[in-house]
């Protein structure tokens, strides 16, 4: 009986990897700059306040298509109390280029999902979390379908004990990808609406239907701020 052989994925050419590096390092200026001219309206304000002043945490929630302009808001916030955003990012190629985009950015990025590298990636995100980094998860990442909402930011929440803090924005000016999600990106000197959702608080002893009864309140709430987030009056 032939033992079966486990695929290890090949490393990446260094011709590639100083590519990425590159891209990245102008990516992470360009975000910056949509994020530093643009006009911010922030709705909900004090969720986001009160978690960074009084608690040891939360888990961010954000859809795939909202990513881009995710790390500068959250050091908007939280930089000046030393707060560090860990979102968990894919293994594949897409996901090397968001997580060097993050680090440029300040961020300190987990990798791993739900298709690659899940376990491993879990277990990085809980030691993260432990010494103080707040997790962010892409709630519909990495390949969608999008707005639909994966296990993973609620198991994350419920072995944390932290709440979960829905977050989405939406910019006046931006172009589209035509990608499975239409990731959004910002353009300059724009106006930036911010929403903050309600907490969902995930019990430790959480059974089956009450994760999916919160599974849906999270989605229900997210496509919620994704709407008002499209309102700038």
């Amino acid at each position: 009986m032939k033992e079966k052989t486990v695929e290890k994925s090949k490393p990446m050419p260094k011709s590639k990897y100083i590519a990425i590096v590159i891209l990245t390092f102008f990516m992470s200026l360009y975000i910056r700059f949509c994020f530093a001219t643009s006009r911010k309206k922030i709705t909900n304000k004090n969720r986001i306040l009160e978690l960074i002043n009084h608690s040891e945490g939360f888990v961010l929630s954000t859809w795939h298509n909202r990513s881009m302009m995710q790390m500068p808001i959250f050091n908007y916030f939280g930089k000046k109390h030393n707060r560090v955003m860990a979102p968990l990012v894919s293994q594949s190629t897409d996901g090397t280029i968001a997580a060097k985009t993050l680090a440029f950015l300040g961020a300190k990025p987990v990798r791993g999902s739900s298709t690659r590298g899940g376990a491993a990636g879990l277990k990085e995100l809980l030691r993260s979390a432990k010494m103080g980094a707040d997790p962010a998860i892409t709630i519909d990442g990495p390949k969608g379908p999008v707005y639909e909402v994966k296990p993973g930011v609620l198991g994350i929440a419920k072995l944390t004990g932290r709440p979960i803090l829905p977050c989405s924005w939406f910019t006046k000016h931006h172009k589209r990808l035509n990608s499975w999600d239409r990731l959004i990106i910002p353009k300059p000197f724009t106006t930036l609406h911010i929403v903050y959702g309600n907490l969902i608080h995930v019990p430790r002893k959480c059974t089956d239907e009450e994760l999916e009864r919160l599974k849906i309140t999270l989605r229900d709430d997210m496509l919620r701020i994704n709407a008002l987030s499209k309102e700038f009056d």
